[in-house]
C-alpha cells in the first residue's frame, strides 16, 4: 500500500517510457515518467494526465472559444528517482501513449 502525500505545485512532464514494447496503456498499468525527486515527484504524490486544450469555433457568437484541457486519467507515483519516477494508472478514461502529459492536480 501506498500512501498519498500532498501533491507538489507546479509539476509537468510526460510519459517517457512504456514497458514491455506496448503503445498504449490502460488502468492498473505502469508507466514511466520524465520528472523525479529533483522536480518535487515523490512516492505518493498524485498526477493527472491531460489532453490539451484547444481554440475552437463558436457558431453562436462568430468567434473563438478555448475549450480547457481535459483530465483523462489520475496516476499514484510508485517509485521515484532523481530524474525519473514510475507511476501507477489509478483511473483512466482513454489510453495513455509516450509523450502525454501530466501534471500535479489542481
Amino acid at each position: 500500500e501506498i500512501a498519498l502525500v500532498n501533491p507538489v505545485a507546479g509539476v509537468d512532464g510526460q510519459i517517457s517510457f512504456l514497458p514491455n514494447s506496448r503503445t498504449e496503456m490502460g488502468m492498473m498499468d505502469i508507466v514511466y515518467l520524465n520528472r523525479g525527486t529533483l522536480d518535487g515527484v515523490e512516492v505518493g504524490s498524485p498526477l493527472h494526465v491531460y489532453r490539451k486544450g484547444f481554440a475552437a469555433s463558436d457558431s453562436v457568437s462568430g468567434g473563438k472559444r478555448q475549450v480547457p484541457d481535459r483530465v483523462v486519467a489520475d496516476l499514484i507515483v510508485v517509485r521515484s528517482e532523481p530524474e525519473a519516477s514510475v507511476a501507477f494508472v489509478r483511473h483512466t478514461e482513454e489510453e495513455l501513449t509516450r509523450g502525454d502529459h501530466f501534471r500535479s492536480p489542481e
